[in-house]
C-alpha cells in the first residue's frame, strides 16, 4: 500500500519540481493521517478480522470522512489551500538582469557567442530574450488571471516563479 502512495509522490515530483518531496509524501498520505485519529475517536470504524485479506486483517467498513470520493476531494482542496497560504514567496529582485548578466561574462559557449556580438546585435538579442521571458511569465499565470477576472487581486496570485 505505501509503495503505491510514495510512488505517486516521486512521479508528482517530476511534474512539480518546486514542491518539496516531504510535502508530496504528506499529500499522498493525508487521508491515512487523518483516518487514524478518527478511528481512535470512534468517528470512523475498522474491525480486525483474521484472514480478511492476505496482507492485513483490517476490515475498513466505515470511512465516510476520509476515504469517500467527496471527502477525499475536500481534504485535498483544503491541503492545497493551506500549502498555497504557507508557501514561501518567490525571492524579490530576480529580474531579467539577474539572468542576463552571466551571458555577458563570456565564459562557456552561449556567453562566448553573446560576448562576440557587436553592441547593437547584443542589445537586440537582449530585448528579444526579455520580451520572450515576459510573454512566458504572462502565460504561466493564465489560469490565475482567468480565475480572478483578468487581473491579480492578491500578491500571491500573480507571483511569477522563474527557473533558477
Amino acid at each position: 500500500m505505501f509503495v503505491g502512495h510514495y510512488g505517486v509522490s516521486f512521479a508528482a515530483k517530476r511534474a512539480a519540481p518546486t514542491v518539496p518531496l516531504w510535502v508530496l509524501f504528506i499529500a499522498v498520505q493525508l487521508l491515512d493521517i487523518a483516518w487514524a485519529p478518527l478511528v481512535m475517536l470512534g468517528i470512523e470504524r475498522v474491525r480486525i478480522v483474521p484472514g480478511f485479506t492476505a496482507t492485513n486483517p483490517l476490515d475498513l467498513y466505515y470511512m465516510p470522512y476520509t476515504h469517500s470520493l467527496v471527502a477525499a476531494i475536500l481534504w485535498s482542496a483544503g491541503a492545497w489551500v493551506l500549502y498555497r497560504l504557507l508557501q514561501p514567496a518567490a525571492p524579490k529582485g530576480a529580474g531579467f538582469e539577474d539572468y542576463w548578466r552571466p551571458f555577458t561574462a563570456g565564459t562557456g559557449p552561449a556567453p562566448a557567442y553573446v560576448a562576440s556580438l557587436d553592441r547593437e546585435r547584443r542589445d537586440a538579442l537582449r530585448k528579444r530574450l526579455e520580451a520572450a521571458r515576459q510573454a512566458r511569465c504572462r502565460w504561466s499565470n493564465w489560469p490565475a488571471r482567468t480565475r480572478l477576472g483578468g487581473r491579480g487581486h492578491t500578491q500571491r496570485s500573480m507571483t511569477v516563479r522563474t527557473p533558477t
